[in-house]
């Protein structure tokens, strides 16, 4: 079965296999790379649920994305974020996980 991220990308109490879970530590972790460590002062461009789900279904398409749309998604990332990121790869590098809804 091809791997298809966008089923996870609202909690809806899924469950993520082992596989996938890897997969999406192994792609987080490649775009972690270009995260400053530092943290960014947040410049107030166009990000939300509502946006980063346009952004990632054009994304997906293959249609360019906003660049300020991944810029907002970096500087949140920054600084002290990045660390809890890469604890979040690590555990999802571990296999199985269950997405709650809110």
């Amino acid at each position: 079965m091809r791997w298809q991220p966008f089923a996870y990308f609202l909690p809806r109490g899924q469950r993520i296999d082992r596989r996938d879970a890897r997969e999406i530590a192994r792609c987080s972790n490649a775009a972690l790379v270009d995260v400053p460590d530092r943290q960014l002062a947040l410049q107030d461009k166009s990000f939300g649920r509502h946006n980063t789900l346009r952004s990632i279904q054009k994304a997906a398409k293959g249609t360019p994305v906003p660049p300020e749309n991944a810029e907002a998604a970096v500087e949140l990332v920054s600084g002290s974020p990045k660390v809890e990121a890469q604890a979040l790869i690590a555990f999802l590098r571990k296999g199985v996980v269950t997405i709650h809804p809110s």
